[in-house]
């Protein structure tokens, strides 16, 4: 367990993030800094008064709920009010290639509403955007496609040293990116990705944020 003291000055720069969608997707391959940005932006949500809900445990000293299984996000959305809600490898809940599954059309139309409604925030992780339910992808109007900028070796090993973010806002039709430290946040979740096996270029990352802009 760490403690994250002056947390909150680092967090600045995507305070517009979380409170520009409703509903965000996060897209990126392994070790990409996909996970990494999820567990940026729940700290983000945290120090800004929401209560945090997620499916990958956090190790920053602040309270959350834990989300073990796919029955505690589908039976507990009706019951949240005014929290941030972390789902990561989302396509381990809805299978994407059977968007006809009633769970599926069930999820997105009644229970998906039903918490944005409430005040919710959704945010959730897939490695392709092929991933989510076509009826999902159609009605998530942020997108953030992070790529690991810089890296430092520490003990001989590479680790993420800068995180930029490609943001894509579907309803406005805008395109930015914003950039964050990721050396306060690596210690935040549990994961086993090897940073060192992949490293987007920009033009491969800016493809992506395009090809989510202009898909739909």
């Amino acid at each position: 367990m760490i403690e994250i003291k002056g947390i909150q000055s680092k967090i600045k720069p995507a305070s517009k993030t979380i409170r520009d969608g409703k509903l965000i997707g996060i897209v990126g391959v392994q070790g990409s800094g996909k996970s990494l940005t999820m567990a940026y932006l729940s700290a983000m949500a945290y120090y800004e008064g929401e209560k945090i809900y997620s499916n990958f445990h956090l190790y920053g000293g602040f309270d959350y709920t834990y989300l073990n299984n796919k029955e505690d996000v589908f039976n507990n959305l009706n019951n949240i009010r005014n929290s941030s809600i972390f789902v990561d490898e989302f396509h381990s809940y809805l299978d994407a290639y059977n968007w006809r599954d009633p769970e599926v059309i069930k999820f997105v139309k009644n229970q998906m509403v039903t918490a944005r409604r409430k005040g919710n925030k959704f945010i959730m992780g897939n490695q392709l955007k092929s991933q989510f339910p076509y009826r999902l992808r159609t009605i998530i109007p942020l997108w953030l496609v992070p790529r690991i900028k810089k890296f430092k070796r520490v003990n001989g090993k590479k680790i993420p040293k800068i995180v930029e973010v490609y943001q894509v806002n579907k309803d406005t039709q805008e395109f930015s990116t914003w950039k964050y430290k990721a050396e306060p946040f690596l210690n935040l979740y549990d994961t086993y990705e090897d940073f060192d096996h992949i490293l987007l270029s920009s033009k491969e990352t800016k493809k992506i944020s395009e090809g989510l802009l202009n898909e739909y």
